[in-house]
C-alpha cells in the first residue's frame, strides 16, 4: 500500500477480518471471527446512519466519531451495555493498528470511558 493512497476505515477492517479468517482456527476462534465481521456490519451501518457514507478515511476517526458510535449501538441498534462495550473493543483493535501504522496520528479513544451514560 502506498502512502499516498486514502485508508479507508471499512477497507481496512475487511482486510484485517480477512487476515482473521485465515487464521481459524490456528489462533482465533470462529467466535472471534463471528464478533469481528458484526463490529464491521455495525460500523457500516453506523457511517450510513450518522454521516451517509459507504466509508470513510481513517484520519477523520475522533472523538465525536466514537462517543457518537457508543450512543448508536446502545439507541438504534438496542444493544445492551456489556454488548456495546464488546463491540466498541474490537473496533478499537482496528483503530489501534491504524495508530501503530501510522495512518492516524492518534488514539481517538483516549478521553472516551465506555461507562459513560451522558455526555
Amino acid at each position: 500500500m502506498g502512502t499516498d493512497s486514502q485508508k479507508m476505515i471499512l477497507d481496512i477492517f475487511a482486510k484485517h477480518n480477512g487476515r482473521i479468517e485465515a487464521l481459524v482456527p490456528q489462533e482465533y476462534s470462529p467466535g472471534t471471527l463471528d464478533l469481528f465481521k458484526r463490529t464491521l456490519d455495525h460500523t457500516r451501518s453506523f457511517m450510513q446512519w450518522k454521516y451517509k457514507v459507504k466509508d470513510m478515511e481513517i484520519k477523520s476517526l475522533d472523538y465525536e466519531f466514537i462517543s457518537e458510535f457508543s450512543f448508536w449501538l446502545k439507541t438504534v441498534r438496542n444493544c445492551q451495555h456489556n454488548s456495546a462495550v464488546k463491540y466498541l473493543t474490537y473496533f478499537k483493535k482496528i483503530v489501534l493498528q491504524c495508530v501503530k501504522s501510522k495512518w492516524l496520528p492518534g488514539d481517538p479513544f483516549i478521553d472516551f470511558k465506555n461507562n459513560q451514560s451522558r455526555h
